[in-house]
């Protein structure tokens, strides 16, 4: 479901994906981000990064788990490290993972309550909460790509 999904945004105007990520860098970034006390990828979002190292759709980022140089626009697309590394010293991100972002909300997996969530930036109420991946994916296309 999540490659279907997937297809959607790719065929979307204006979206740009990556080719998968290699095993080996999932398995990396993997351990790094739980050396810092984050959570483990979940499983149903690394699927996503084998389909996929990151894409972006109608302001919606899922990261990857390798920078993209996106030379034409001379901008780097951030990975997953990246991305949490901006979040390390602040408690509330333990046990969490940034996964995304959208203009003015966080994407996150909490591992705690075992939920995929839409955030506020500031506040970091939540907006919307998920049991899945594909639930959330689901959810970003309805709001991205009316």
């Amino acid at each position: 479901m999540i490659k279907d999904l997937l297809e959607r945004i790719i065929h979307a105007k204006y979206s740009v994906h990556f080719s998968g990520s290699a095993e080996n860098d999932i398995l990396q970034t993997n351990k790094f981000l739980s050396g810092q006390g984050f959570a483990e990828i979940p499983e149903d979002y690394r699927k996503f990064l084998l389909q996929t190292n990151g894409i972006i759709f109608n302001g919606t980022e899922l990261m990857g788990a390798a920078p993209q140089q996106r030379v034409e626009k001379q901008y780097i697309f951030p990975d997953l490290i990246q991305i949490n590394k901006l979040y390390a010293k602040y408690d509330y991100f333990r046990g969490k993972l940034i996964i995304g972002r959208l203009p003015e909300s966080l994407l996150i997996y909490d591992n705690q309550n075992r939920i995929f969530a839409i955030l506020d930036r500031i506040n970091l109420r939540s907006r919307l909460e998920v049991p899945s991946f594909q639930d959330l994916l689901s959810c970003l296309i309805k709001i991205s790509l009316k």
